[in-house]
């Protein structure tokens, strides 16, 4: 088809969108939470996407949880996608790439950038897709790109729009000439809409009918039926299933397709992922969130002094009275130790003069014959030493000579 004929199919593509469906406007997030939700968004309805994406948010302490979870973790939480491990694969090597690199989960200062360097970086997070590059682009950088993914481009195959080889390049030519700027935010949530629909149940009355009044000849482009088809929550209840398979023979046919290798093999390697240095990297970033946090308490502390300065004087009271309770607790348990010593005192000298008082009665009273006859014979024995010593005579000592000047020596006489 050529530029100017798929020019004007866009064009009348889009006001039939405008029909029957209605444009869904963006929420205001951070680029990383556009990246991540676009991620969700990819083949899914916005309510699915809503939905995972809040679950993230909600059952997650932060994006660095999200980032060490496991596959199966996420996949749990996000069943509303077509896709849940695909996504929680993605999504994962997206928050690994952007923490590896910046330690912290917050790439705004790309807005500062350039449009072209701006998308270049987008293009250089791995895990993201041609979608969710361009959704970031288109809606938090303001970028003229319309988000097209694999379900836009086998709806846009099937309407006759596209070929296959245009399947299979990144951007669909001549789309953003088609739909100005101005028109692409409103062109994109419609064409998405569709699409999601399309994805879900390419069989369903409302699709059909659509595609049956704007490409009468689509059955020619319409996928073959599958033979096993996967139902999620988010299906229309009109599924396609032509025969039953038995759950034993679910799992030979899945371990046959190579997609489904290739995401085992993806998800072996995520989960032995060595995180050693993830968690130094977590262990900082816990230390510099303490920080953070009693600096804001100091600051918090000074700036309540200077708003109300009478609440330090309150606690100084406060301080002074509870020093003097206390110190009248210890001298009531000095003065109750004081009266128990005086009382020992007490007690102590009326013990001891009453035990004076028995040693005098026991003098005063008489003495027996035994006691009278040891005493008698203690006395003669005392007389009688003295008598002994008394007879003893003493030896005179020896006078002493007068000593001369020098021994030896006679005294000289004098000469007169």
């Amino acid at each position: 088809m050529s530029s100017s004929n798929r020019a004007d199919v866009l064009k009348r593509l889009y006001a039939e969108l405008k029909k029957k469906y209605s444009a869904v406007s963006a929420t205001e997030r951070t680029v990383l939470e556009h990246f991540l939700y676009a991620t969700c968004l990819e083949d899914a309805t916005y309510e699915a996407a809503n939905a995972a994406f809040s679950a993230l948010v909600e059952t997650m302490s932060g994006w660095n949880e999200v980032r060490v979870s496991s596959v199966t973790e996420l996949s749990e939480l996000m069943p509303q996608l077509p896709d849940p491990r695909g996504t929680a694969i993605k999504l994962r090597k997206i928050l690994h790439a952007v923490f590896e690199e910046r330690y912290c989960f917050d790439i705004d200062d790309i807005r500062k950038k350039s449009l072209k360097e701006a998308y270049e970086k987008l293009e250089s997070i791995p895990g993201g897709t041609p979608f969710s590059i361009n959704y970031t682009a288109q809606i938090a950088l303001g970028r003229h790109g319309i988000p097209v993914g694999n379900g836009e481009k086998r709806l846009l195959y099937v309407l006759g729009i596209i070929s296959e080889k245009d399947i299979e390049e990144r951007e669909v030519g001549g789309l953003n000439r088609a739909i100005s700027k101005s028109q692409g935010m409103e062109f994109a949530s419609l064409l998405h809409q569709l699409a999601a629909a399309f994805v879900q149940n390419p069989e369903a009355r409302k699709i059909v009918s659509f595609l049956k009044s704007f490409a009468p000849d689509f059955r020619v482009r319409m996928p073959k039926r599958r033979e096993i088809r996967v139902e999620n929550t988010m299906e229309t209840p009109e599924p396609i299933v032509t025969h039953e398979v038995a759950p034993q023979n679910m799992m030979d046919l899945l371990i046959n397709d190579p997609d489904f290798r290739k995401e085992r093999e993806n998800d072996r390697f995520e989960d032995t992922y060595d995180d050693s240095e993830e968690r130094a990297k977590e262990e900082y970033l816990e230390e510099m969130a303490m920080k953070r946090r009693k600096n804001r308490s100091s600051k918090e502390e000074r700036a309540r002094k200077i708003d109300c300065p009478f609440e330090e004087d309150e606690e100084i009271e406060e301080k002074k009275t509870d020093k003097t309770m206390k110190s009248q607790s210890a001298s009531s348990e000095n003065q109750k130790e004081k009266t128990s010593r005086k009382n020992k005192k007490v007690a102590d000298k009326a013990s001891k003069s009453s035990e004076k008082a028995t040693e005098k009665r026991k003098e005063k009273a008489p003495k027996t014959e035994n006691e009278e006859s040891v005493e008698k014979g203690k006395k003669a024995e005392n007389s009688t030493k003295a008598e002994k010593g008394k007879n003893v005579k003493k030896v005179p000592k020896a006078k002493k000579l007068p000593k001369t000047e020098k021994e030896g020596k006679t005294p000289k006489k004098s000469s007169k």
